[in-house]
């Protein structure tokens, strides 16, 4: 039994790179761990990448800049959110030992993506409505 790990650090690549990076090497991933969520002050990282490339993930407690989406995916049992980083071990291990688990995440993590999708193109255009002064009414998606 053996298993492979790889860390990638693609902190201070700019924007398009480091999506381009972020997408190549989790399309190599079976499972994975969203590193910016574990420490305070970075706010978590965009979930979504994982998500649509098949890729179950584990994220820690700081996830501030991206609660909203957080919270479609943990509705429906679609990642796994640790407390602290002792707890990241255990659930990599869980992940790691049960295949239907990440199977039904993955699946799971798609269906949220795909209910989703379109999401910035509407939020361009109320963006460009209220720009352009036209009345907007903004709904609040948590309630």
């Amino acid at each position: 039994f053996r298993q492979d790990v790889a860390q990638f650090d693609l902190t201070g690549l700019g924007p398009v790179q480091l999506c381009q990076g972020a997408v190549k090497f989790i399309k190599l991933c079976d499972k994975g761990g969203i590193g910016g969520s574990l420490f305070k002050d970075y706010g978590g990282h965009n979930i979504i990448e994982s998500a649509a490339q098949g890729c179950p993930f584990i994220v820690g407690p700081y996830m501030k800049n991206f609660e909203d989406i957080l919270n479609k995916f943990l509705k429906k049992d679609a990642c796994i959110q640790i407390n602290t980083k002792k707890d990241l071990v255990n659930a990599f291990k869980t992940l790691l030992n049960d295949d239907q688990l990440r199977d039904d995440m993955s699946y799971r993590a798609a269906e949220v993506c795909m209910k989703n999708k379109g999401s910035s193109l509407e939020q361009c255009n109320t963006i460009l409505k209220i720009i352009r002064g036209d009345k907007v009414e903004i709904s609040n998606s948590n309630n």
